[in-house]
């Protein structure tokens, strides 16, 4: 029997991603038989695409100027770490860092840097911009 805490975990995830999810597609990527050459798709794990909720905070920042104190001079920096977050249970196989995640809705690819375990429910994705 699961604990009333798990319960509203999972009530507040379906609740997050039907108020802001997206389709987000997982596709899995080993590396070549080279290591000079690029990542190319592994064949057995296969693609799926889940609801996940896309989370791009917008960030404004000074570069670190002179003993940690903000030179007035310094132009400002907007920064953008583009994350996933998806429900465990949805994922058909382990994400790993270099896999493929790709927003169905806009086509933008993106590589997965970091994997983060947000809960017990659902996991975050840390990830870099991809062209190709």
């Amino acid at each position: 029997m699961s604990s009333a805490f798990n319960v509203a975990a999972r009530m507040a995830s379906s609740a997050l991603d039907q108020r802001h999810g997206e389709q987000i597609t997982f596709r899995a990527m080993k590396t070549a038989a080279s290591v000079n050459l690029p990542r190319v798709a592994d064949e057995s794990r296969e693609e799926f695409t889940v609801t996940g909720v896309f989370v791009a905070p917008p960030k404004s920042v000074y570069p670190q100027a002179r003993a940690g104190v903000s030179d007035d001079h310094a132009h400002r920096a907007d920064i953008s770490a583009p994350r996933v977050s998806v429900d465990q249970r949805l994922l058909n196989w382990p994400v790993q860092p270099f896999d493929r995640v790709v927003r169905v809705q806009t086509g933008e690819m993106f590589e997965v840097a970091k994997v983060m375990p947000g809960d017990t429910i659902r996991t975050f994705f840390h990830l870099t911009g991809k062209s190709s």
